[in-house]
């Protein structure tokens, strides 16, 4: 069983890889809080996309580039006009974000980004 999902993933990998994944493919996408990380999927580094536009490559590198924070927002924000006008992607959905959490838990919320912030979680 290993090997044959090991032999599946290595042939996703590989026709991801070469772009040979057709027009509908799936992906897992999240954010690790920095905008650099959401926007490399649309570079051709990012391989998982055929749409090429040379103006987001420049101003990806440009962005990645500096450690001026409203340098950066800047370019990001143009970045994400472009290819909301160009429109890359078409998402068919998004699955939920589902949390157990129960009465001795104290200080948990779920945030928008998804990210798990639990330095203010106590247990009772």
């Amino acid at each position: 069983m290993a090997k044959a999902m090991s032999s599946s993933l290595g042939s996703w990998a590989s026709a991801t890889n070469a772009l040979k994944f057709g027009a509908m493919h799936m992906i897992g996408w999240y954010n690790l809080g920095d905008a650099d990380f959401a926007t490399v999927w649309y570079t051709k580094a990012g391989l998982r996309t055929r749409w090429n536009n040379e103006d987001y490559e420049k101003m990806f590198v440009a962005a990645r580039s500096t450690n001026d924070v409203n340098e950066r927002v800047r370019l990001y924000r143009e970045m994400m006009a472009l290819a909301y006008r160009e429109n890359p992607s078409i998402f068919l959905f998004g699955l939920p974000s589902l949390y157990g959490v129960n009465k001795d838990i104290k200080g948990f919320g779920a945030a928008a980004d998804k990210i798990l912030r639990l330095t203010k979680v106590e247990l009772k």
